[in-house]
């Protein structure tokens, strides 16, 4: 369960929100632009929830999630986001060695038609010597 509340955030000196804030606007799914209090999110049993006010976005509901896991599992998440960057670059490097395989592969492929004229003619003039 995610606390909101209609109260502007709170922001610093720049003008940004602190970490542990979301807002969410009409398009997000609440009737007016609502401050989500990440940092006093808590876990409680679904028998407790008695109502349903709303439905956030499925986009938003993604952000809040994540900011959630993000600030939960932090050092998780790092090592999530380390990851998928490596699950990244392994696939770049595998995507290079398969076109560096097929460009290999027809070059293999010319070399050996290229081998078979060869032979060919090498037994044409070997054929036409003996007569």
């Amino acid at each position: 369960m995610v606390p909101c509340t209609s109260q502007p955030a709170r922001r610093d000196a720049s003008g940004n929100l602190y970490p542990e804030y979301l807002e969410g606007t009409s398009t997000d799914g609440f009737a007016k632009t609502t401050t989500v209090m990440l940092n006093e999110a808590r876990f409680i049993d679904k028998t407790r929830i008695t109502g349903e006010l709303g439905t956030v976005s499925t986009t938003f509901y993604n952000t809040i999630y994540n900011s959630i896991f993000n600030t939960l599992f932090e050092s998780k998440a790092f090592s999530l986001d380390k990851l998928q960057g490596d699950f990244s670059n392994l696939k770049n490097d595998f995507e290079k060695v398969q076109k560096e395989r097929d460009r290999l592969e027809k070059e293999l492929n010319d070399l050996v038609i290229e081998h078979a004229k060869l032979k060919e003619i090498l037994l044409e003039q070997s054929t036409n010597k003996s007569k």
